[in-house]
């Protein structure tokens, strides 16, 4: 009778990677700014995605140290898009988007209420 012990098979021609997976979502309310801009949202999961590549490796760099605490914002096609980072599931959240002209109105707003 043969002996059999337990082990993990690997065959050796076959190489596994595991790449990281970027994901970028939106929030319901954002999903619906993004969907009044045709091309935005492709634009915006593009930057994101960018952003999240970026934010990983200045992490490495940084011994685990980055600060990305919500919410964090950019502008884009003449757009707001407010946004949260978490790095350890590498996911993007698109939480609000408003026209710049909106936020210039509010901004001028208090300006004038001060």
């Amino acid at each position: 009778m043969g002996i059999f012990t337990v082990s993990l098979w690997v065959c050796p021609s076959v190489k596994r990677t595991l790449a990281r997976v970027n994901r970028v979502s939106a929030t319901l309310l954002a999903g619906r700014q993004l969907s009044r801009v045709p091309g935005l949202y492709d634009h915006v999961r593009s930057v994101l995605t960018g952003m999240l590549e970026t934010a990983g490796e200045l992490r490495k760099l940084q011994s685990g140290y980055l600060p990305v605490e919500p919410p964090l914002f950019f502008t884009a096609r003449d757009h707001v898009i407010w946004y949260a980072l978490d790095l350890e599931k590498h996911t993007a959240t698109i939480l609000v988007v408003e026209p710049i002209s909106k936020v210039q109105d509010s901004g001028s707003g208090e300006q004038e209420a001060s």
